[in-house]
C-alpha cells in the first residue's frame, strides 16, 4: 500500500504544479509559455527539445542540410556558367590564333604563287628571245649559205658531182 499512496502523492504534485503552472500564466498559449525544465534534463535530445517545445536536433540537423544542399546547388550552377564562359573565352581566343595562322600560311601561298607566275613569265620571256636569236641565227646561216652558193642547185651540194669517190 505505501507504494501505491507514493505513485498517488506524486500524480497529484505533478497535477498542482501543472495547475501553478497555468494560474501563472493563464493568458498564454502552450506555444509561447516558458519551459519549466532545464535544458538537458533528459538525456534524450529529442525528447528534451519536444518537452521545451523547441525544434529537435534531428529535425535541425536535417533543415540545415537541406538549406546547405540548395546554397551547394546555387553554387554549381553559378560555377559552371563561369566554367563555360571560360571555355567560350578559350575557344574564341584559340579560333583567333587560328585564323591568324591560317591568314599567315594564305599570305605566304599568294606571295609564292606571284613568285612562282612571274619566274614563269621570265622564262617564257626568255624561251621566246632564245628561239628568236636561234631563228635569226638560222635565216643568217641561211642567207650565208645562199651567198657562197651563187646558183642555188642542189648538184653544187652533192658530194657525188664533186668526184671524190
Amino acid at each position: 500500500d505505501g507504494a501505491a499512496g507514493l505513485a498517488a502523492l506524486e500524480a497529484s504534485a505533478a497535477l498542482a504544479l501543472r495547475a501553478a503552472a497555468q494560474a501563472a500564466a493563464p493568458e498564454e498559449d502552450d506555444e509561447e509559455r516558458p519551459s519549466v525544465l532545464p535544458e538537458g534534463f533528459f538525456d534524450d535530445g529529442e525528447l528534451d527539445a519536444k518537452v521545451r517545445g523547441v525544434e529537435a536536433p534531428a529535425a535541425r540537423a536535417q533543415r540545415e542540410l537541406e538549406e546547405g544542399l540548395k546554397k551547394f546547388a546555387k553554387e554549381m550552377v553559378v560555377e559552371q556558367e563561369r566554367a563555360e564562359e571560360t571555355r567560350h573565352e578559350l575557344d574564341e581566343a584559340k579560333h583567333e590564333e587560328v585564323s591568324v595562322e591560317e591568314q599567315e600560311f594564305q599570305s605566304r601561298l599568294a606571295s609564292r604563287l606571284s613568285e612562282l607566275k612571274q619566274q614563269a613569265a621570265e622564262r617564257r620571256t626568255r624561251a621566246k628571245d632564245e628561239r628568236a636569236s636561234q631563228a635569226a641565227e638560222q635565216d643568217v646561216a641561211h642567207e650565208e649559205r645562199d651567198d657562197d652558193s651563187g646558183s642555188g642547185s642542189d648538184l653544187d651540194f652533192d658530194w657525188r658531182a664533186k668526184g671524190f669517190g
